[in-house]
């Protein structure tokens, strides 16, 4: 496949053959944020990623200011055009019909999200913050350079009163009062790119996993005992393990930890706020339940972000945020398992792909995506028909907000 550079100059050719709008500016924006935060490739273009790129992607990390909207819808329509003509089209992908009815519909809204500096993310706000004070990254000649201006912007930033900074982020303040988000991610990106809320909470109240989660939280009542680093005490746990039905306590475990199915939900809950640890014991909060549909959505995203990186200590992290965007229900992409370890081992994601390591590491790659998959299947990200995986609203919010937290996204800041 080709680079994106050569893509844009081949590109570039084909429009001017034809006679077609075509920005390469606008176009090798789009596909650097796409690459630099959901990990998608310049010739993959699933249904849905065009609206989350000019509603979500560009206003939170995109220039500032407002593009020349006209130009850029016409020029990613000849973009598609020349991928699909010249079969560069990645499998997976929409129509380019269907990408332009998406990109049209998005660029009548596109100016107001990128005028709203709740869309904004940290470094947008960042550097634009910099630039109110005189320092600007447009001019330096070096990695070097860009790190001594950046750290000097961050300093100054940090040493704005937490009132003054607060005001300045109006999107991650709101994140954080709607769902608790800290830490790794800006706190402003999925808020935009979220399913309806009356079409996703659904898929997170009746997952198993929400159901293991409330039968832990009843045992839990009043008080548990707990160890200094808040987990149950062995004993305890060997009694959770038995009373939830999470299988066979095995002897070699010290620790509840040991024991993946309890601690999956034991990070969840307390993650969630569902328990609250205290000194010596843990007691259960019901009353912490999620009532209306944003909320649920918001407590399973929460859940998510918990055993997402719980899963990184496992291993089986890799797959999911391109898995749910690749099954995403409305592309019309289901496909089944077989074809999904398929996909898995051809994508630019996989760390374990290459045909030179094909005997070797293959079947190390299905492992993984096995195990990501028993990992995360009980959260409701996706359903099973006939075989066929397929991707619910819930598992494209998902894989927006972990897109967001999990990407790099320059330095952390206080907000």
């Amino acid at each position: 496949m080709s680079n994106p550079e050569e893509l844009l100059e081949l590109a570039q050719a084909w429009a001017t053959q034809r006679g077609r709008t075509f920005a390469p500016e606008l176009v090798d924006t789009a596909i650097r944020l796409r690459d630099s935060y959901d990990g998608l490739e310049a010739h993959r273009w699933p249904a849905r990623t065009v609206e989350h790129l000019m509603l979500v992607r560009w206003p939170s990390h995109g220039p500032h200011g407002v593009p020349d909207v006209a130009a850029l819808v016409a020029s990613l329509d000849t973009f598609w055009r020349f991928l699909r003509s010249t079969g560069r089209m990645a499998g997976g992908s929409a129509e380019p019909a269907a990408l332009a009815q998406e990109a049209k519909k998005a660029g009548k809204r596109m100016a107001a999200a990128c005028t709203d500096d709740r869309n904004f993310g940290s470094n947008k706000i960042l550097l634009g913050f910099g630039e109110e004070i005189g320092i600007t990254l447009d001019d330096a000649t070096s990695i070097e350079e860009v790190q001594e201006r950046f750290g000097r912007i961050t300093d100054a930033w940090n040493a704005l009163p937490a009132d003054e900074r607060r005001r300045r982020s109006p999107g991650l303040d709101a994140l954080e009062a709607e769902a608790g988000a800290e830490g790794d991610g800006d706190g402003s990106e999925w808020t935009a790119g979220l399913s309806d809320p009356a079409t996703s909470a659904p898929h997170v109240r009746a997952s198993e996993f929400v159901a293991s989660l409330r039968a832990l939280v009843d045992w839990v009542g009043t008080g548990r005992e707990v160890t200094s680093t808040g987990a149950l005490r062995p004993v305890i746990a060997r009694a959770a393990v038995d009373a939830l039905g999470l299988g066979d306590w095995d002897r070699s475990w010290r620790s509840a930890m040991d024991c993946l199915p309890l601690h999956r939900l034991w990070l969840a809950a307390v993650g969630t706020e569902l328990v609250e640890l205290r000194a010596t014991k843990a007691v259960a909060h019901p009353e912490a339940w999620p009532t209306t549909d944003r909320e649920w959505v918001a407590f399973g995203l929460v859940a998510a972000h918990e055993l997402y990186d719980l899963a990184m200590y496992e291993g089986v992290e890799y797959p999911l945020t391109e898995l749910l965007f690749e099954i995403d229900g409305h592309q019309g992409a289901p496909k089944k398992r077989a074809a999904v370890a398929d996909w898995w081992w051809q994508s630019p994601g996989n760390p374990l792909a290459g045909p030179e390591h094909d005997a070797v590491m293959r079947p190390i790659s299905d492992d993984t995506l096995a195990g990501c998959l028993e990992f995360f299947g009980d959260l409701g990200l996706w359903t099973e028909r006939a075989g066929y995986l397929i991707g619910t609203d819930f598992g494209w919010d998902c894989a927006v907000y972990l897109a967001a937290t999990h990407s790099p996204d320059g330095q952390e800041f206080e907000g």
